[in-house]
C-alpha cells in the first residue's frame, strides 16, 4: 500500500519531478502552482520530515510534534483534526489557513493552532463510542470473518481441484505408457509388412524353409540311367550272393538217388 501510495500524484505534476521536501512544496506554491502536490505525497514529505515539521510548527507546553498527531496521547481529538488540517492547508494552498483560530496568525505566524492535554478521565469520556457504532463496528467485523472463512474455503477447494487434476494427469500418463508399450512389443512379436522375418518363424510357418509350404522334392521323378560301364547304384547298396555248384548244396537239396549215388 506505501508504495502504491507514493505513485499518487496530481495531473499537473510529472512524476518525476513529485516534490520530497517542505521547502519544495512552498516553492510551487509561491509560483502559482496550487495545490502544491497531493495529499498522499504531502503525507510523505510530513514522515519524512517529521523533526523539521515539530521544530518549525510545534511550540507547545509540553512540547509536542508531528507523530504525537496520531499516538495515543492525552489530546483532545477535536485539536488535533484542526493541528492536522491546518499543516495540509499549508503545504497544499495559498492564502489565509481557515483552520487557524481568529487572531492567531498574526500573534503567532507559522505555528500549529494550540491542542488542550486532557486529564484521563477527561479522555476516557471523549473517546465513548456510541452504540451505533459498536453495532457497525460489529458487522463490519463479522463480515471480515466470513470474508477470511469463505476465502480459506476456496482455497482449499482450488487445491483439492488441483491435486484431483494432477491425478487424473498421472494416471492418464501411465495408460499412455502402458499402451505404447504394448504397441512396441507387438511390433515385435508381429513385423510389419516388408521387414525380414526370423528364420525360425519361417521355417515353423513354411514346415521346411522353401516358402511356399510344400515339401520339396530332392530327386527326379524318373529313375537315371547310369552311364556306360558304370555299376548301378542298386548293386552298391546291396552285394548278391556268390553262385554255388551243385557239390555246394547240402544234403536236404540232394534227391534220394542223388544220395545212393553218393
Amino acid at each position: 500500500m506505501k508504495n502504491m501510495l507514493k505513485y499518487c500524484y496530481e495531473s499537473v505534476e510529472p512524476a518525476t519531478t513529485v516534490p520530497s521536501a517542505p521547502h519544495e512544496l512552498k516553492n510551487r506554491i509561491r509560483a502559482g502552482n496550487v495545490p502544491s502536490t497531493n495529499i498522499a505525497n504531502l503525507l510523505f514529505v510530513l514522515n519524512g520530515n517529521a523533526t523539521n515539521i515539530s521544530r518549525q510548527h510545534f511550540q507547545t507546553n509540553p512540547p509536542l510534534g508531528f507523530h504525537d498527531l496520531f499516538v495515543p496521547v492525552n489530546l483532545c481529538s477535536q485539536d488535533r483534526a484542526r493541528v492536522f488540517l491546518w499543516l495540509m492547508f499549508n503545504y497544499l494552498e495559498s492564502g489565509e489557513n481557515p483552520f487557524s483560530p481568529p487572531g492567531w496568525t498574526e500573534k503567532h505566524p507559522d505555528i500549529v493552532p494550540p491542542m488542550r492535554m486532557l486529564t484521563q478521565q477527561e479522555m476516557e469520556a471523549e473517546n465513548v463510542d456510541p452504540p451505533e457504532e459498536l453495532e457497525l463496528a460489529r458487522q463490519l467485523t463479522e463480515n471480515r470473518q466470513n470474508f477470511l472463512k469463505g476465502h480459506a474455503e476456496e482455497e482449499a477447494q482450488k487445491k483439492a481441484a488441483l491435486e484431483a487434476r494432477a491425478a487424473v494427469t498421472a494416471i492418464d500418463a501411465n495408460t499412455t505408457e502402458t499402451a505404447e508399450d504394448a504397441r512396441k512389443n507387438r511390433k515385435r512379436r508381429l513385423p510389419e509388412e516388408g521387414e525380414d522375418k526370423p528364420k525360425a518363424q519361417k521355417k515353423m510357418k513354411n514346415g521346411n524353409g522353401n516358402g511356399n509350404g510344400k515339401v520339396k522334392n530332392t530327386g527326379d521323378s524318373k529313375a537315371s540311367t547310369p552311364a556306360p560301364g558304370a555299376m548301378p547304384s542298386s548293386a552298391l547298396s546291396t552285394p548278391a550272393p556268390p553262385a554255388r555248384n551243385a557239390d555246394d548244396r547240402d544234403l536236404n537239396e540232394l534227391s534220394d538217388g542223388e544220395l545212393v549215388h553218393a
